[in-house]
């Protein structure tokens, strides 16, 4: 067995990888995500993070291996996602401080409460069989 030496090789094999190899410059901006796909990609980070407990343990596998629950949940403006039948089915800590109500469907608003001005910012989408209504709301620095 003394003198036996082991020769490894590394040999790229384009046409077996899961996805067809193109050269980074080739890549067309039909690469980008689409719509659809990124309405999806968010909605399942909200059902990701409207599943999760409380307390310390509650950021935990796999919810803190997801980038877009993990901002979701740490920003600091308030983000509600209610349904079309205006169902709060996520609300993040910001939100439930704030605790204002649904907006009834405006595209955009001002308002103010206990003093301090804020901007909420709509988007409806429809993903599947679904419509939903994505609000954020932004303090206004006086």
């Amino acid at each position: 067995m003394a003198g036996r030496r082991w020769q490894f090789r590394l040999t790229e094999e384009p046409e077996y990888l899961p996805v067809p190899w193109r050269r980074p410059e080739q890549r067309a901006a039909s690469s980008l995500v689409s719509g659809a796909h990124a309405a999806g990609a968010l909605l399942a980070a909200f059902r990701l993070l409207a599943q999760r407990g409380a307390g310390a343990g509650a950021w935990a596998a796999p919810f803190r291996h997801d980038p877009i629950a993990f901002m979701l949940d740490t920003t600091g403006d308030a983000i509600n996602l209610w349904s079309a039948e205006g169902a709060l089915l996520y609300r993040n800590a910001a939100a439930a401080e704030l605790c204002v109500g649904h907006s009834g469907f405006a595209t955009w608003e001002s308002f103010v409460t206990d003093g301090r001005r804020f901007e909420r910012r709509c988007l409806r989408y429809h993903l599947g069989a679904d419509d939903y209504l994505l609000e954020v709301i932004h303090e206004l620095r006086q």
